[in-house]
């Protein structure tokens, strides 16, 4: 919190996100590199670094008027000079377009719930799933054969499927997807492109029964799908809790509370 005070201080009204173009950061951070945002919006793990355990990200301050060049590496781990306004995506397609389509190991990282694996292959991973196609794993594929339909329900035990899994199925579907969490065991229900079905009545049944709303997903790949309805919120009141979490599409998350 430290840059941020100083930012403050400094009277910088917007700040940005910069991350190392390298093969050693993951597809989550780099969606975010060169994302700016207004310091009143500040918030780390959601629009500021770090988004996960070792990430390398950093902040500087945003001007609008702000060009360049900037350091990265090839895809033989060579220092070379790229644009300064270069996405993320542009240097990984320059660069490392050759390794993502020959599926061979390219070292960048990518999450998968709280795991880091240094080999990329973009099977069950929400973003690359959403962006290029990619399967989903064999445990996620197995818990969307049980969720064929809008309703379909599934339980399964707790440690067999994560919010970072139902990312994947909504990247996979385009369906929203909701997780109850009651003991060992979670309850996964499948929606549609809009909403799931379960209002407060069948919320406040559910909370009876003991469960939690672990959580649930939106569409899409932009952080405005992460804002809850006031559907969700309603339902969050029936379970008597104070904040729950949504996923979007590429494995962000928002977290919301019964104000919003």
């Amino acid at each position: 919190m430290g840059l941020k005070d100083g930012f403050g201080e400094l009277g910088v009204e917007e700040f940005q996100v910069l991350e190392t173009f390298d093969s050693a950061t993951c597809t989550l951070c780099g969606k975010f590199d060169g994302e700016h945002f207004p310091m009143s919006k500040f918030e780390v793990g959601v629009n500021a670094p770090p988004f996960h355990p070792n990430c390398r990200g950093c902040i500087s301050p945003w001007f609008e008027d702000e060009t360049g060049e900037r350091f990265a590496r090839d895809a033989e781990d060579k220092a070379v000079k790229v644009a300064g306004d270069m996405t993320f995506e542009q240097w990984r397609e320059k660069f490392l377009k050759k390794d993502l389509q020959n599926g061979e190991e390219s070292g960048i990282l990518t999450i998968m719930g709280s795991q880091i694996e240094n080999r990329y292959t973009g099977v069950g991973v929400p973003s690359d799933i959403y962006k290029y196609g990619k399967p989903l794993n064999n445990r996620q594929q197995a818990l969307l054969d049980k969720l064929p339909e809008y309703d379909s329900r599934a339980v399964v035990g707790k440690d067999d499927v994560s919010m970072t899994d139902l990312a994947a199925l909504t990247a996979k579907t385009g369906d929203e997807f909701a997780m109850f969490t009651r003991g060992s065991e979670r309850l996964v229900v499948r929606g549609d492109e809009r909403h799931v079905g379960i209002d407060f009545k069948s919320a406040a049944e559910f909370s009876t029964q003991g469960y939690k709303w672990s959580g649930h997903t939106h569409p899409g790949d932009s952080m405005i799908v992460l804002l809850s309805s006031e559907g969700d919120r309603e339902v969050l009141k029936a379970f008597n809790q104070d904040t729950s979490v949504i996923y979007n599409s590429v494995g962000l998350r928002q977290t919301f509370t019964k104000d919003g």
